[in-house]
């Protein structure tokens, strides 16, 4: 999943237990996605790429983010870590 740069679509991350982040989806583009559906992934507590955190910061489309693990369980909890994840890149 490295290799996706491009999604030019609906993101739909679904049923997958085993799943604890999506760093390997780092490498989307900004722009690049319509939609985001994560739902129904009981490990998956890190959801804040660039992408997701620039989708979720403009609100430019349907957001479904639910019944995930805690720090990626709702749209405002994967904002929050986006904005804390800025916070602690900036030096003191």
């Amino acid at each position: 999943m490295e290799s996706l740069v491009s999604l030019e679509g609906q993101l739909t991350i679904w049923q997958n237990v085993n799943l604890v982040d999506i760093s390997a989806l780092s490498n989307l583009e900004p722009g690049s996605i319509s939609s985001i559906y994560i739902t129904m992934n009981s490990s998956l507590s890190e959801c804040d790429i660039l992408s997701i955190c620039e989708f979720l910061a403009e609100s430019n489309g349907p957001i479904t983010i639910n019944n995930n693990n805690i720090g990626c369980n709702s749209p405002q909890e994967v904002l929050d870590a986006c904005v804390e994840g800025i916070s602690e890149d900036q030096p003191p």
